[in-house]
């Protein structure tokens, strides 16, 4: 069981999501450090979303409509805050002492802790093994969790963030910004047709 988590897990980070993005758009903006502390952020967020699952808040919290649809729309609408916010970027690439990059973290965090497939997957995750492990076990399948997550967005944003990539990326920055942008907004209007739009 607890190699069938180790797999799911894998391939829920490996897919494409809001979390991906994100290290895209930080690590070619800000470079390594900005990739770092948003993959450390996002690493972070992990940890939350299976402390929550573990302890069950998660799955009382999708009990109560109102709240799930708190959540929901907060969600979509930070989604497209920050799809908005790449399409209208028109600043240059930043250098590693560059005050901005101190949001990333933050940036990694929130957009994290937001991403309803993260919730899902955890409250999934961890409903499902409950039964067959301890919590000892639990905890240190959330921190391991939290670990992988880490390093596969901070290899991913290594690559990202090697000075050729960045350079060519400022030749074309419009373009993928708006591409970028407009695949939050699309991620948005995707979760929000999902739950409202039958």
């Amino acid at each position: 069981m607890i190699g069938f988590s180790v797999i799911a897990h894998f391939l829920a980070v490996a897919s494409p999501g809001p979390d991906t993005l994100i290290i895209i758009r930080q690590s070619l903006k800000y470079g390594r450090r900005g990739g770092f502390l948003t993959a450390l952020g996002i690493g972070c967020g992990i940890l939350i979303h299976s402390y929550l699952a573990i302890f069950g808040i998660s799955s009382l919290i999708f009990q109560f409509d109102f709240i799930k649809n708190i959540i929901i729309v907060f969600g979509s609408v930070y989604l497209i805050y920050l799809g908005l916010l790449s399409i209208c970027d028109k600043s240059k690439l930043q250098d590693k002492d560059t005050n901005s990059k101190n949001n990333s973290f933050l940036v990694g965090l929130v957009t994290n802790i937001l991403n309803l497939k993260a919730f899902i997957f955890f409250v999934s995750i961890f409903g499902i093994i409950s039964s067959e492990i301890n919590l000892y076990y639990m905890h240190l399948l959330a921190i391991y969790f939290s670990i992988a997550t880490f390093i596969w967005f901070y290899i991913l944003s290594v690559m990202l963030s090697v000075e050729n990539v960045r350079t060519r990326y400022l030749s074309y920055s419009s373009i993928l910004n708006k591409c970028i942008g407009c695949t939050f907004i699309c991620i948005s209007f995707l979760i929000l047709f999902n739950y409202y739009g039958y």
